[in-house]
């Protein structure tokens, strides 16, 4: 069997055998003989070698182990392994190697070896994929165009799961797109990035409508056309026309303010035109006058111009007429 027992007085064993481990010497009873011989207690710390990369499609692989001894003469030439110091992996995670103390033997009769194993591994960290949202607009009333993602980051043909939305409304203004999705996504970890959608005015246009009028008359009520509103959208404006009475044309103007709300105004003129009226009489009066006498002849006919014989009017009368 093995017998334990603590060295009191280190220098005594160091004058009888230079080198021995004073505080752990163990002796053993070799049997029949009962004859004794001492051994060197060694510790082997024995440490796989490790790797960590980050994911990238490729196998990585890691093989190996490195050994400090507690004393520099026991070398790995003093013990087998029996073990596989080795592993490898691809996607993210961790695989060990599968080291044990039960795996190193010792085989130096010299030395009672304890073996303190720490497993190898490698391991592979998940990448780094960024998805973000394409920034996009549209024009007031229209509806919304698809939206997109860019994604960066991930590997060959691999694909990232998530969706687009964008903040609700419709009038004119930027509202944020918002691509959402799960942080960690097989071997990736996922940052996702924001972007605007732009809601543009739509572009309207106010025309006056042309009149006229003859002269003399009243001005009728001015009108406009206006073309791109939505739905039962209404826009603000006012209508007027140059000042002038007489025979001729005048311009009809459009007065509005731009933007308004979701759209923007353009304006065109329109035509006013005074027509000139040619004079219609009904009634024509006729007078015949002398020194000594006045004849009144009333005509209900339209006449542009009358003529007198003066057969008619005889002598010493004047012919003067008027017209209503």
């Amino acid at each position: 069997g093995y017998y334990e027992f603590t060295v009191t007085d280190p220098g005594q064993w160091t004058a009888k055998a230079a080198g021995w481990n004073d505080k752990s010497i163990r002796i053993t009873d070799k049997g029949s003989s009962n004859s004794l011989r001492l051994r060197y207690a060694v510790t082997v710390n024995v440490t796989g070698n490790h790797e960590t990369a980050t994911y990238d499609g490729s196998s990585h692989s890691v093989s190996g182990y490195t050994i400090i001894s507690s004393r520099n003469d026991y070398t790995a030439a003093s013990f087998t392994f029996s073990g596989t110091a080795s592993a490898s992996r691809t996607n993210n995670g961790t695989t060990n190697m599968g080291l044990s103390a039960a795996q190193f033997t010792n085989t130096n009769d010299e030395y009672e070896a304890t073996f303190n194993v720490t497993d190898g591994y490698v391991t592979i960290n998940r990448k780094a994929v960024t998805v973000r949202a394409v920034a996009n607009s549209k024009t007031y009333g229209d509806a919304d165009p698809t939206l997109t993602a860019t994604v960066s980051g991930t590997v060959g043909s691999d694909t990232i799961s998530y969706s687009l939305s964008r903040a609700s409304g419709e009038d004119y203004g930027t509202y944020t797109i918002t691509p959402s999705g799960n942080a960690t996504q097989g071997n990736y970890t996922v940052t996702y990035s924001t972007a605007n959608f732009t809601i543009n005015r739509k572009a309207v246009t106010i025309k006056a409508n042309n009149a006229s009028k003859n002269a003399g008359a009243a001005d009728p009520t001015l009108t406009a056309t206006v073309t791109g509103l939505v739905g039962t959208d209404t826009v603000s404006y006012s209508l007027s026309r140059t000042s002038g009475e007489t025979a001729g044309t005048y311009t009809i103007s459009v007065s509005a303010t731009s933007p308004q709300g979701n759209y923007t105004i353009t304006t065109q003129n329109g035509t006013f035109t005074i027509n000139a009226v040619t004079p219609v009489y009904t009634t024509v009066t006729v007078y015949f006058t002398s020194s000594t006498a006045k004849y009144v002849n009333v005509l209900t006919s339209d006449y542009d111009s009358l003529g007198f014989d003066p057969q008619i009017c005889g002598g010493g009368y004047t012919a003067s007429f008027s017209l209503s």
